[in-house]
């Protein structure tokens, strides 16, 4: 059962001197399926407002001249599907993992379940739990959550490259494997 997931973000000289340790109130019973539901409620905290919207009338009208448009031909915001941007979601995910309690928030990284993944815990706490209990993500810790993400999660246009980002980043074996990646080789 994995209750505490310890990040990193990084790689040896880049990497953070500190870690965040996300706890989770229920726990799961593989690290792949702890490490996805993380990496989920990381994407769904960040990307809450960035999906397509056609709310206002010349939006709608951009739409309806051309299915296909991006963005507002009059007000510019996002109005259709764009390609999702990995490296981009990787840096938002270091500089969450580096972030200070206001600018990080509360009670905002919720699972598909309704349970919260708590960033706010105190080492007496952890310490309670089990060795096995905890899984460390010793480095790269923003790649790993980007690379798990629900592929379901993206835009529809989006999901396929997933793989291909996953097979150009590098992560260490041990790690791939671990989180049900191995099948995804390295170029």
């Amino acid at each position: 059962m994995i209750k505490c997931i310890a990040v990193h973000s990084g790689y040896v000289e880049s990497s953070s001197i500190g870690v965040v340790l996300f706890t989770h109130p229920q726990g799961f019973e593989t690290l792949p399926v702890a490490v996805r539901s993380l990496a989920d409620a990381i994407f769904n905290k960040l990307h809450e407002d960035t999906g397509p919207s056609a709310k206002k009338a010349c939006c709608k009208k951009t739409l309806e001249k051309d299915p296909e448009a991006v963005y507002c031909s009059k007000c510019r915001s996002t109005v259709g599907e764009r390609p999702f941007d990995f490296e981009a979601h990787e840096d938002e995910v270091r500089h969450l993992l580096n972030s200070t309690a206001d600018s990080f928030g509360g009670g905002e990284l919720v699972d598909e379940d309704g349970y919260e993944w708590n960033p706010w815990n105190s080492i007496q706490k952890i310490m309670k739990l089990d060795p096995s209990e905890v899984h460390e993500i010793q480095s790269y810790g923003e790649r790993v959550l980007t690379m798990m993400i629900s592929p379901e999660l993206l835009p529809e246009g989006s999901r396929g490259a997933l793989q291909e980002w996953v097979e150009g980043i590098y992560i260490e074996q041990e790690d791939r494997k671990k989180l049900g990646l191995s099948k995804y080789k390295h170029n």
